[in-house]
């Protein structure tokens, strides 16, 4: 079975028969680290086979706000094949990736023939809509330190163990700040009890001082 197919959470469930057709309708390209996706390639639903893709747009000002960033078996590029782009939002390799690309028209063809993804990639795109919405929340808290405390029992929801699904410098680009700020801000809560942190592990120990 192809590694794309295998990865993408989309397809998981369809039959033999649709997968194989969907292999067929597959083109592995691979990014080297730094190159921007969406200036070299016609529309196309790009599939991560191996690496990561960073999604990001440029502010007013110029500087990059991280969206998210895609890896294996996550996929990025649906909404400029629906004709929803957005100009000042770019792809790039985060580090040497391969990709399997899907033509816009193959796309549109699987969708009208296959309901069943149609429905996923609603269900998927509507998690992304929510992510979207929780970050733009996060930025308008003027205060780093409550961005980072929002953010870190959101994501812990409930538990008390994270673990962090990105590089720190990431998660700075993600929170509207800088690596040297979100760590001050880390050692604070240490130093003042709310969290314990190991590499990417943090452990909650108080909630009620996180943000104070």
């Amino acid at each position: 079975m192809h590694h794309c197919t295998e990865a993408v959470p989309l397809f998981r469930g369809l039959s033999e028969d649709d997968i194989l057709e969907i292999e067929g309708l597959l083109h592995e390209k691979t990014f080297g680290k730094g190159e921007t996706l969406y200036e070299m390639e016609s529309p196309s639903l790009l599939i991560i086979a191996s690496g990561s893709l960073v999604v990001y747009q440029l502010a007013q000002n110029g500087r990059q706000q991280l969206l998210r960033i895609a890896g294996l078996g996550d996929y990025v590029g649906e909404n400029i094949l629906f004709g929803a782009g957005n100009e000042n939002v770019y792809v790039e390799a985060r580090e040497e990736t391969k990709v399997c690309l899907l033509t816009q028209k193959d796309f549109r063809n699987l969708l009208l023939a296959k309901p069943e993804l149609s429905l996923k990639l609603l269900e998927m795109s509507a998690r992304r809509m929510k992510d979207l919405e929780d970050q733009a929340r996060f930025l308008l808290m003027e205060d780093v330190e409550e961005r980072l405390s929002t953010w870190l029992l959101a994501h812990a929801g409930g538990k008390k163990e994270i673990t962090i699904p990105m590089k720190w410098k990431d998660l700075a680009e993600y929170l509207g700040t800088t690596p040297e700020t979100l760590s001050r801000k880390l050692r604070k809560m240490e130093d003042e009890g709310a969290i314990r942190k190991l590499g990417r592990k943090v452990t909650i120990v108080d909630e009620g001082k996180l943000g104070k």
